[in-house]
């Protein structure tokens, strides 16, 4: 179990954000290079997992498959993820699948469905973009990441060019394991930015079906 504490960031410019991480007296360092981030989300017909997720229900799940890289329509590692949240707190779940064309993504449709416990009639909804910085402390407890040049695009219109941008943002992300919580206070008091509540799927979702 980990929590995940975000702060969107609003019209503050990447490289300031960066220098301001680089200085936190935890001495965060970079962890790995920038990446771009690619993302499909999976939901109910009706949407149970946005509208969990925006009445702020307090146990509830996200269904995505992920995989990094400049090309977008080919999916290269691509995984099946599971993200539950309980209250503060969540963990993942996991599983590798085959290289694909996003084209073809519904033909390994039925088993990501298999392992998805309870929710056999999920299917893909949104595509999701951005890139990723990673920033770690040098004992290994605390994660920051950073993500930017936000994309979206509705999964049955938009497989190639995402036309939905979200360009004035950039959420930055403090992870750790729910054992190190009482020591994040130290992490959390030198980040000078307002904690807030974030969701790319639900930005997405509501930036991309308000002109749908």
């Amino acid at each position: 179990m980990r929590y995940e504490r975000k702060y969107r960031i609003e019209n503050v410019d990447i490289s300031l954000i960066n220098q301001i991480v680089k200085m936190h007296p935890a001495g965060f360092r970079k962890a790995y290079p920038d990446r771009r981030v690619n993302n499909i989300y999976l939901d109910t017909p009706d949407f149970e997992t946005y509208r969990a997720n925006v009445a702020g229900v307090s146990e509830r799940k996200k269904y995505r498959v992920r995989w990094y890289g400049e090309e977008l329509s080919q999916m290269k590692h691509p995984t099946f993820e599971i993200k539950y949240k309980q209250n503060q707190v969540g963990f993942k779940f996991s599983k590798q699948l085959l290289d694909l064309n996003n084209l073809s993504f519904r033909s390994i449709l039925p088993t990501i469905q298999r392992m998805s416990p309870n929710q056999a009639s999920i299917v893909p909804v949104l595509v999701n973009t951005y890139e990723r910085s990673y920033f770690m402390t040098a004992d290994q407890k605390f994660r920051i990441t950073i993500d930017w040049d936000m994309q979206f695009g509705h999964f049955q219109t938009h497989l190639r060019h995402l036309p939905y941008k979200d360009e004035n943002s950039i959420i930055l992300e403090l992870k750790y394991d729910a054992i190190f919580e009482k020591e994040a206070d130290r992490i959390t008091q030198h980040i000078p930015f307002r904690l807030t509540k974030n969701s790319k799927y639900v930005n997405g979702v509501s930036m991309v079906m308000a002109v749908l």
